[in-house]
Formats: C-alpha cells, structure tokens, sequence
C-alpha cells in the first residue's frame, strides 16, 4: 500500500462504521490474470466498497491439492485422499436432506468411512438411503501442519481473524470442505461479518448472495431469515410478506480452480453441482473490523431484549449477558478487547522496528505477504549454518577475495573479538581468549598501563580498514574501546569467534537484551570508515551480503515487489508482514474503534481489563502521529498505472 492509497482509505472511513454497498446487479468481476493484478488494486477495489469478486483457476495453479487430489478428468481422486488422511481424526459430517434450526445436523464419522459412503453414492446415481452426507468445516491445515496443501493468495493474507486465534491457540477459521453433487449451505452469513474467500480444487458451484441490508426484506412473519432460497415457501408471501420487494440474488458459477471473494456480511446459499472439493477461509481487517464491533452490539442489544422478557427491563446482570453473548457468537467484549489490544500490540512493533521495513513499496507490489505463523519479528533474518547449535549467523567470505577481514600485520587468523557486558561503547573490542587455540597472536599490555584495552593507531592516509593495531608502552589515554552495550539499539554488529573454531572468518554476535534482533548491515562498497572490512564479491550486484533465511527461522520477510498471488508461506495462513503504510492503516482502524469501545455503556459496566483501553488509545494516537510524518508520498499518483484496473482484468461476466 503506498501513501496514496493509505490517503484514499483515510477518506473512505469517515466514520468507523461506514459500509456503502454496491450492488453489482447480475454481474461480477472476473480477474484473470495474477501477474500484475496487485493487492492495492484489490485493496481500493473490492475490500474497501465490500463487493465480491472471483479469481480465475490461474490464481490456484501451482497448489499441490489440485495436483493430486484431483483425477486426470477432474473428479475428487478419492483413492488418494483416502491414503494420505487414513489416520486422520474423525470429521464433521453433516446431512443435507434434514433440518435441525436453521443448519444441517452434524456428526463425526471416520475419514474412511465417508470415502467409502461417498463411493456408494457416487455409484447409486447420486441417492443414498443415509441422506446427502457433507463434510463440512474440516480444520484440515490444524490436524495436518507439516503439510502444504495450499498457499495463501496475497489478496486475503492480512487475516486479523486467523491471526489472533493463532496467536492465542484457541481455535482457527480455516475449512476444507467435500460433498457430492447435490450437497449444500443454508442461506447464512459468514461468522462476526467476516470476510471469506473460498477456492474449488475440483467440481463446480452455484452461489446466491445478497449484499448487507438486503435482508430486511427476506424475513419472514416471525423476523427469521429463511433457510432454503430456492424452497416453493420462500416465494409465499403469507410466510415472507416482504420477499416481493427483495432484488434477485447474484448469482455465481464457481468453476474448478476459481475462487470467490464473499464480502463482509454478505448473506450467500452454496449448491455443489458436481462432487467437489473446496478449501475457505473465514477473515476480515482493518475494512471490516468495525462490521464486527457493531455485529456484536447488534447480538448484545437481542441478548437484552431476550433476557427482558423473563426478567423485567434493565434487571440483567452484565456479565450474564457476555456468558450469552459468547455462548451465540464465540467471542464477547472483553474477548473482543483483546482481539483488538493484540492486533494493536503486532502493529506497533512492527512502527517501533520501521527501520527495518520499506517505507515506500514500488509501482504495483503486492503488499500485505504473509510470513510464518511463529514469527515473531519482521527483521530479515541471517542464514545459520542447518548444524549449527547456536543462533548467532555467520557471514562468509567470499572464496575468491584475496583481502582478510582485518588486515593485521601478522601471518596468523583473525583475533577474536568479544563484547563486554558494561560497555557503553558501540565499537567492538579487541581481546584474545586465555585459553584459545588458534593462532591469533597475544596482545601484550603493558604493566602500567591504565587501559585494559589496546590502542587502534589508523595511519594517517588510510581510508579502508584498520590495518595495524599497536600499543603505547605508557599510554594513560584511555583509547575508545570498541564495545556494545547490552540494551545497545544501534546497528553496529558485535564480533565473536568460536574457541575451536577453525575458520578466520568472524562471526556475527548478537547482545543478549539488544533491542534488534538482527545487527544492520551498511553498504561497505563506498564506505571510507570501515571497521570489519567485509568483503563483497565482485559480481555481486549489491553491495550488502546476501541475507537468508533458515528453515526454522522465526523471522522473515518476504519480497515486497512480488506480483505473485501464491506467497511463500504455509498453508495455515500467518501474521502479515505488512508495510508501514498498512501498519498505519491497521491502527487506525483500530483507534476508531477503539474509541466506540471505550463510550460503550456495557463496556463500561464490565471489570476494567488491562491495560486500560485509554492508555492503549493514546500509545495508538502517539504512534500515528509518529508514523503519519515519517511516510512519504508515492512517486506515483493514484493515476499512476499501478492505480488503473487494466482493461483484461475488469472483464464482468454474466451469471
């Protein structure tokens, strides 16, 4: 997200709860292509005016599930997924011919077991005297999480849904579903208003959807929404008075490979036309946070109303109205204080580390990357040898380069660097270990000398690296000793060289309570003052080592200039590496809510949570404030071309 686009989505949301809807009519968007769709396009052009859209099967290519779950003629391969998911836990099941309330009744049936019910269905024209068995809301990724089934697409990875649930370990939003033809969804919207996104890895659907507000006039007699759309009753006007005045619903063919945006608070009836597989993830963000917030108002006003007829007006414990709350919709206010509290926390560590982010993306970058779930930094991690037993990273030298990393007048290795706990320094110094084996020379220090430490002497006309380190006999000047500071913020790296260690190359040491996780490296081709004298190869195309990741590292991320929708990431889905600009743009959202939140008067008759929610509003303003300053404009206006819908993406189809 540039600067622009963070301007645009400041206008939008005059007030926290604005949702203007535009009803599509009978037509939706169809993006075809994924190399240069961006997610700001996404962004201004779908998430903030809450319409639907859907992703041609380019977008779901390269996904392994489409690749081996799926028959040479596009059937579910149930061979295959009985293999790999024999041992897997019993699975939620529901029968799509009964009725229980306003769902279909569940049950948990082995994995095999329904394979094989679904091959006799399959095999019997599709009829079965157990009814048409659905397994539905399957936490696949939660059961299997070495596994990837699946990538995320950019568009959808700024998941504050899954992000929190993640985070607290509690639950998660993400579903595989199969059914046979004939399977299907009540009339529903999706849980707290949120977003969903759902991709077909084989089969074909049919989507009705209304958008929010339209169902005022889909109720019936008694205020219920209707089960069935396409039931002979919902057409009778004696049970649903108003349904005459409704529009027609949109109306989508979801082909294999496709995937749906359904919008938040998007009421939406699913019919399988064939067998098919489909994997969905229910989401929202900083769009739709506050359709979440008035969601639960709304939920807590029929609570009350409920708990009035039996027990008088206003004569309703608060916290019995949350036990209610929570029991109808999963989460109650002080859950949802803390969902916002934790979202916030994410968001200002991420302003408080920008130095390590990019302020401005370039024309047409697909921002909001997802990065794994256990990261717990957006610094760039060093690459750590895979048998090292330690997470100090190392920099290699180059195997060409002639020059060492010190050039010291001596034939030995490398001295050893090492840090000391109270320096107040930012320089590294120099000291040799008692017990060391390697070559590196001692370093005498005279008896009488007042410092402990050896005195750097640059010659004169030097502009490299420190060539030659002497001691003054009777030196009582104390030379700046080259050290870093425990709680040091700075960026200049510590050197520490293992005891045994048989290499001359030094490695990185990081401080125990350094603030940066990872030290910053500077460009060395230009510098005149440098210390470590890295050396950089000479076919390099940067004049900074090449960091990389490790494969268990907690830290990562990842390009921001991929026009990719299939990130480098789990299939789970992940805390997004957002830029600064959608940072800023999170915690806005975030404070408008925030400040709802705190003017609420069952909020207020609640115990006070910690932190208060006015000390975390004002840390959010101060950060705001801060970052607001600090975000330049783009070099590119929101006429640019990476604000354009190109014209072979704004193709709409008819239903």
């Amino acid at each position: 997200m540039d600067r622009e686009t963070l301007d645009f989505s400041t206008a939008f949301f005059q007030d926290f709860e604005n949702s203007p809807e535009d009803f599509p009519g009978d037509r939706v968007d169809f993006i075809d292509k994924s190399d240069s769709f961006t997610y700001s396009q996404f962004f201004r052009d779908y998430l903030l005016p809450n319409r639907p859209c859907v992703f041609s099967a380019e977008f779901t290519k390269d996904w392994s599930s489409r690749k081996f779950w799926v028959t040479q003629d596009g059937k579910p391969n149930l061979e295959r997924l009985l293999q790999e998911f024999q041992g897997a836990a019993p699975v939620p099941v529901a029968n799509c011919d009964r009725r229980e309330y306003n769902s279909h009744p569940k049950e948990l049936l082995p994995f095999p077991e329904f394979v094989e019910y679904w091959r006799e269905f399959i095999s019997n024209g599709h009829r079965s005297s157990r009814g048409c068995l659905y397994l539905k809301d399957w936490h696949l990724s939660r059961a299997f999480p070495e596994r990837e089934f699946y990538s995320i697409p950019v568009y959808f990875s700024s998941d504050w849904l899954n992000e929190y649930w993640d985070a607290v370990g509690a639950d998660d939003f993400r579903f595989v579903y199969m059914g046979p033809k004939g399977s299907w969804t009540p009339f529903h919207a999706d849980v707290f208003r949120s977003y969903s996104w759902s991709a077909n890895v084989c089969g074909r659907k049919r989507w009705l959807l209304y958008p929010p507000g339209e169902e005022r006039f889909l109720t019936d007699i008694h205020g219920n929404l209707p089960f069935d759309l396409t039931a002979p009753e919902f057409r009778d006007p004696r049970i649903y008075p108003r349904s005459g005045r409704a529009r027609a619903p949109l109306e989508i063919i979801q082909e294999a490979g496709e995937i749906v945006f359904v919008p938040s608070g998007w009421h939406h009836q699913v019919h399988n036309l064939e067998d098919t597989i489909s994997i969905n993830h229910n989401w929202l963000n900083g769009c739709s946070v506050g359709r979440m917030w008035r969601f639960l108002r709304e939920e807590l006003g029929a609570v009350r109303r409920e708990l009035s007829r039996w027990h008088g007006p206003d004569r309703h414990d608060p916290l019995q109205c949350q036990l209610l709350l929570k029991s109808c919709t999963g989460i109650d206010f002080p859950e949802f204080y803390n969902f916002l509290r934790l979202l916030a926390e994410s968001r200002l560590a991420l302003l408080e580390n920008r130095e390590c982010s990019s302020w401005e993306n370039s024309p047409g970058s697909a921002t909001g990357l997802g990065t794994p779930q256990n990261s717990q930094s957006s610094v760039p991690a060093l690459e750590t040898p895979q048998n090292s037993q330690g997470s100090v990273p190392t920099l290699g030298t180059p195997q060409n380069s002639q020059k060492s990393v010190l050039s010291l007048n001596s034939q030995s290795s490398v001295p050893t660097l090492e840090t000391p706990q109270n320096s107040q320094e930012s320089v590294p110094m120099l000291e040799t270990p008692q017990n060391s084996q390697s070559s590196v020379p001692t370093l005498g220090i005279p008896q009488n000398s007042q410092n402990s430490v050896p005195a750097l002497e640059i010659p004169q006309n030097s502009q490299g690296s420190v060539s030659t380190l002497e001691t003054p006999q009777n030196s009582q000047k104390s030379v700046p000793s080259l050290e870093t500071p425990q709680n040091s913020r700075g960026s200049i790296p510590t050197l520490e060289t293992p005891q045994n260690s048989q290499s001359s190359v030094p490695t990185l040491g990081i401080p125990q309570n350094s603030q940066n996780s990872v030290p910053s490296l500077e460009t060395l081709q230009n510098s005149q003052n440098s210390v470590s004298g890295l050396e950089i190869p000479q076919n390099s195309q940067s004049s900074v080592p090449t960091l990389e990741t490790p494969q268990n590292s907690r830290s990562s991320v990842p390009s921001q200039n991929s026009q990719s929708s299939v990130p480098s990431q789990h299939s789970r889905g992940s805390v997004p590496a957002l830029g600064i600009p959608d940072a800023v743009f999170d915690l806005q959202r975030l404070a408008a809510v925030l400040r709802s939140f705190i003017a609420n008067r069952e909020f207020q008759r609640l115990p006070a949570p910690s932190p208060p929610p006015p000390e975390l509003l004002r840390r959010l303003e101060k950060a705001l404030d801060t970052a607001l300053l600090g975000i330049p404009h783009s070099r590119h206006s929101r006429d640019s071309q990476d604000s354009q819908f190109p014209e072979e993406f704004g193709k709409s189809r008819p239903s």
